[in-house]
């Protein structure tokens, strides 16, 4: 009886160790951190300006759909906690992994805060 109390503890305390090993035994740099997105593909949220219609929006991120960073781009959704037009891009990389080399055309992000259309756009903390 007393073994099995103790394996049940046993048990017990190394729950929380093995779901918070989950995201760091990925192949991230320990400085970027998981952002509840420890591996491909990656969520980078897009909010547009107030007034965007759903189509202008939707052509707005077609603009950047060659970026070799892109798997998919999501359909344009009214938020209604925040009261605006966001979306969903999945991308191959996230954060710092994600700039080019120098000399190499813009980033997703650059190529997405290009347009006047785009209020926020990144990848969650």
């Amino acid at each position: 009886m007393r073994l099995r109390a103790q394996l049940l503890a046993g048990v017990i305390a190394a729950g929380p160790l093995l779901a918070a090993s989950s995201c760091a035994s990925n192949s991230r740099p320990p400085d970027t951190g998981c952002a509840w997105q420890c591996r491909a593909p990656y969520e980078l949220d897009v909010t547009f300006r107030p007034g965007t219609a759903k189509l202008t929006a939707a052509a707005a991120m077609a603009q950047c759909r060659a970026d070799p960073n892109v798997i998919q781009i999501g359909t344009p959704r009214w938020n209604p906690v925040l009261g605006q037009l966001t979306a969903v891009i999945l991308t191959k990389t996230m954060g710092r992994r994600a700039e080019p080399a120098p000399g190499t055309p813009a980033t997703l992000l650059t190529c997405l805060r290009r347009s006047p259309l785009v209020l926020s756009a990144g990848w969650p903390d």
